[in-house]
């Protein structure tokens, strides 16, 4: 983590700004080993390999998804943590179309066509444009920040970026390709030769914001300052919460008084949540999400996008696709 990272936290413990940092190992301003200090309820938050672990209980979860996972063999495909569910997002964030199909000659020529057309069409491409057209600049918060695809797309549009997610190998992905430039990672192809046959360079085709840097916090615990953000940022985050409506709450502690709150995801609802949600009848979750941002006091809609396609390469012969709604607003 840099040193200048600490001007954005507040202890998760008890919201003491009293911070200190002790650092045990620094490269070019980069603390790769140390930890910071809460000086009101003396709590330790360990940094491991750049990566700081902004949570209660922060050396328990170090135990649980770093130290003891080098040992571990993973056969759950959908753990947030696993290297493969990693390597899908990274390739989204980081690789073109024309990359992938040079890393992929075997894939099939419908899959092919499919990857021709939407690769580069996703909801973060599409946000990298509208800030070229509005000219849209400032400080961004991401909340699950994934692999810091957005930082990367955005780059020196923004004056400073923090991202946060609550898994480990993402947060520790993004500041490898982004922070200490390692490039060469596994990646899916054809299954049958193993779940990460492939090997594919991910590098940042843009320069990142000069302040830059990923933490892992969750954020339904906290952790951060209140108001300090012209721009809170939320790609697949809502639909994965137990209460969605508190995202936008959350984003209006978060942001500056004129800042502006971006949301995308394509609303795959556990059927319990759907219920909370309480739609109108006939209501789109497009819809439903606008009347939420509404009920948390966004009153103004700054931009508005439906129907994104988003694909998502699993291996040469598994391609998702979703349909993804992208959401700007403010107050």
């Amino acid at each position: 983590m840099f040193v200048n990272t600490l001007q954005y936290l507040v202890c998760p413990d008890c919201e003491s700004t009293d911070l200190k940092l002790h650092s045990e190992q620094t490269l070019k301003g980069d603390v790769k080993s140390g930890r910071v200090i809460c000086s009101t309820c003396t709590e330790s938050f360990p940094i491991h390999d750049g990566v700081l672990i902004w949570l209660t209980n922060p050396d328990q979860y170090l135990r649980a998804h770093v130290t003891e996972r080098e040992d571990h063999i993973e056969h759950i495909d959908e753990s947030l943590e696993s290297d493969r569910v990693t390597a899908l997002y990274w390739l989204g964030h980081y690789v073109s179309a024309k990359e992938l199909l040079s890393a992929n000659p075997k894939l099939s020529a419908t899959l092919k066509t499919l990857v021709k057309k939407y690769w580069d069409q996703g909801p973060m491409q599409t946000l990298a444009k509208l800030f070229k057209q509005k000219k849209l600049s400032g400080s961004m918060l991401e909340l699950g920040c994934g692999s810091g695809g957005l930082a990367h797309l955005l780059g020196s549009n923004l004056d400073s970026y923090l991202g946060i997610d609550s898994a480990y190998q993402g947060v520790k992905r993004a500041r490898d390709i982004l922070i200490t430039k390692k490039n060469i990672y596994n990646a899916p192809s054809d299954l049958v030769q193993g779940p990460l046959a492939n090997k594919i360079t991910a590098k940042s085709k843009t320069k990142p914001p000069l302040d830059c840097d990923f933490i892992v916090v969750d954020i339904e615990i906290g952790g951060l300052k209140k108001n300090h953000w012209d721009m809170v940022a939320a790609f697949n985050v809502i639909d994965m919460l137990e209460e969605p409506s508190q995202l936008f709450k959350l984003k209006q502690f978060l942001l500056k008084s004129s800042g502006i709150a971006v949301s995308s995801s394509p609303y795959i609802w556990h059927p319990e949540t759907a219920k909370q949600l309480k739609p109108k009848k006939n209501e789109s979750s497009q819809d439903r999400m606008v009347r939420m941002s509404r009920e948390a006091g966004f009153g103004k809609i700054a931009f508005e996008i439906r129907d994104i396609p988003w694909l998502f390469f699993k291996n040469i012969n598994q391609l998702e696709i979703y349909n993804v709604h992208l959401l700007g607003v403010r107050n």
